[in-house]
C-alpha cells in the first residue's frame, strides 16, 4: 500500500529509517527490496541502534522529502526529536510511521522523560499529516458471522470478561485469532487429503517436504470470514483491503483518519471523499523536488542607463590621460605624480568598459562563436 500510493503520487525518491533490531531489521529489508522491484530510488535507507543525529543529518544532505519509518514508538520518538532539532520538518516533508501505533502516540511518558529532549508538542510538530499503512479496523459489529458461528462482537465480548486478557492491542488478538483459524482450516485440510492414502498428520515429520507442501498450498487456499475481515491469501500475501491513514487535527485532538483504501485483491488504490488528504502545501509535494533554472537578467532600462554613464566616464578619462600626458611637464602636474595619474586614468577606463561589457546580451543570436569567445575573455581582463 505504501508503494502504491508513493507510485500514485510519483515519489521517486525516498529514504527508509530502521531500528536495527531482529523485529525490525528483516521488515525493512523486504520493505527496500520491494521499492527496489518497483524502480523507486532509495536515496537513503539508515539502520539506527540509539543515536538518530547523523541519520537526520543524511537526510538533510541528500534533501529527501518522503521518509519511511520502521521502529517502535520510543526510537520514533527520539528520531523525531532529533528532526525537529535539526528543522527536518514542515509542509515540504512527508512521513511514514508504523500504522499499530495507538492514539497519542506521540505523547511523552515518566518513563520516557530522560531520554527524549523534546516536548510532545515539538514531536507533534514533526509528525502532524503523517501517514500509515493500517491492516484493518477493529470490527465489532455484531451481524456478520464468523468462521466460527459466532459474530465479531460476542468473540470481543468473550475477550473482554477474561481477566487475563487486557483491552488494548485489539487488532493483535483479532489476527492472532485468525491465523489460528488458518493453521487450524490449514491442518485439516491436509489431514483429509492424506487420508487419501491411508496416511495421516501423525506421520508428519519436519523434514517430510510433501506434507509441508500440502500445507502451504491449504494455507494459501484458505477462504473464510474472520475476526479481521475476510482472509484469503494471495502471492504469500493476506488479500485485504488496507486503509491509509493520515494524522489529522491538533495537539489534543488529533487522530489517524482513512483517507485511502488499497485493495490487494485487485491492487488499486481508491482515496476517500469524505476524509481528504490534507497537504500543509496545499498540494502534494514533489520528490525529488523539481529545480528550475531561472536566468535573471538587468533590465534593457538599467544597461542602457548605466552604459551610457559608463560612456561618459570613459569620455572624461580619456580628457584627463590626454590632459596629464599633454601637461606632464608642467610644474603642478609634475607634482601630483602624473605616472600615477596616467595608471589611475587607464584603471578607470578599463572599469568603465567592464560596465558594458558585462552588460552585453551573450544570448544574443546575432554574437558569433568566435565574437562569444573574445567577449568573455574580454569581461575576464
Amino acid at each position: 500500500a505504501q508503494i502504491a500510493m508513493i507510485k500514485h503520487f510519483k515519489w521517486n525518491n525516498v529514504a527508509v529509517v530502521y531500528q536495527i533490531s531482529s523485529t525490525y531489521s528483516p521488515t525493512a529489508s523486504l520493505l527496500i527490496n520491494r521499492l527496489q522491484e518497483n524502480n523507486i530510488t532509495i536515496a537513503s535507507s539508515l539502520g539506527v541502534l540509539q543515536l538518530y543525529d547523523h541519520a537526520v543529518e543524511n537526510l538533510k544532505d541528500k534533501e529527501v522529502r518522503i521518509i519511511l519509518t520502521v521502529m517502535t514508538q520510543i526510537q520514533l520518538k527520539k528520531l523525531m526529536c532529533k528532526a525537529y532539532q535539526s528543522g527536518l520538518y514542515g509542509p515540504k516533508y512527508i512521513w511514514f510511521i508504523p500504522g499499530f501505533f495507538p492514539e497519542k502516540w506521540y505523547y511523552i511518558l515518566d518513563t520516557e522523560a530522560n531520554e527524549i529532549n523534546c516536548s510532545a508538542k515539538q514531536i507533534y510538530e514533526v509528525v502532524k499529516n503523517c501517514f500509515s499503512i493500517y491492516r484493518s479496523f477493529n470490527r465489532t459489529e455484531n451481524v456478520t458471522k464468523t468462521i466460527s458461528g459466532k459474530t465479531t462482537w460476542e468473540i470481543y465480548q468473550y475477550f473482554h470478561a477474561n481477566p487475563e486478557l487486557t483491552r488494548i492491542h485489539d487488532h493483535l488478538k483479532a489476527y492472532t485469532y485468525d491465523a489460528m483459524w488458518t493453521l487450524a482450516l490449514a491442518l485439516n485440510g491436509t489431514n483429509t487429503e492424506l487420508g487419501k492414502t491411508n496416511r495421516t498428520l501423525l506421520d508428519f515429520t519436519y523434514t517430510d517436504k510433501e506434507i509441508m507442501s500440502i500445507i502451504n498450498q491449504n494455507i494459501l487456499d484458505s477462504s473464510f470470514q474472520g475476526l479481521s475481515g475476510h482472509v484469503s491469501y494471495k502471492k504469500r500475501e493476506r488479500v485485504e483491503e488496507v486503509h491509509i491513514l493520515q494524522l489529522n487535527g491538533n495537539f489534543s485532538t488529533g487522530e489517524m483518519v482513512s483517507v485511502g483504501i488499497y485493495n490487494f485483491r485487485s491492487e488499486s488504490l481508491r482515496f476517500s471523499n469524505a476524509n481528504q488528504i490534507i497537504w500543509p502545501a496545499g498540494k502534494p509535494i514533489k520528490s525529488p523536488p523539481i529545480i528550475a533554472t531561472k536566468k535573471l537578467v538587468v533590465s534593457r532600462t538599467a544597461i542602457v542607463l548605466f552604459s551610457s554613464l559608463a560612456g561618459v566616464g570613459i569620455f572624461a578619462a580619456i580628457g584627463f590621460l590626454l590632459f596629464n600626458l599633454i601637461h606632464r611637464k608642467n610644474r603642478n602636474i609634475r607634482l601630483s605624480s602624473p605616472y600615477l595619474n596616467t595608471i589611475f586614468a587607464i584603471g578607470c577606463i578599463l572599469c568603465y568598459l567592464d560596465v558594458i561589457t558585462l552588460s552585453l546580451d551573450t544570448d544574443n543570436s546575432a554574437v558569433t562563436l568566435d565574437g562569444l569567445s573574445n567577449l568573455c575573455g574580454a569581461q575576464i581582463w
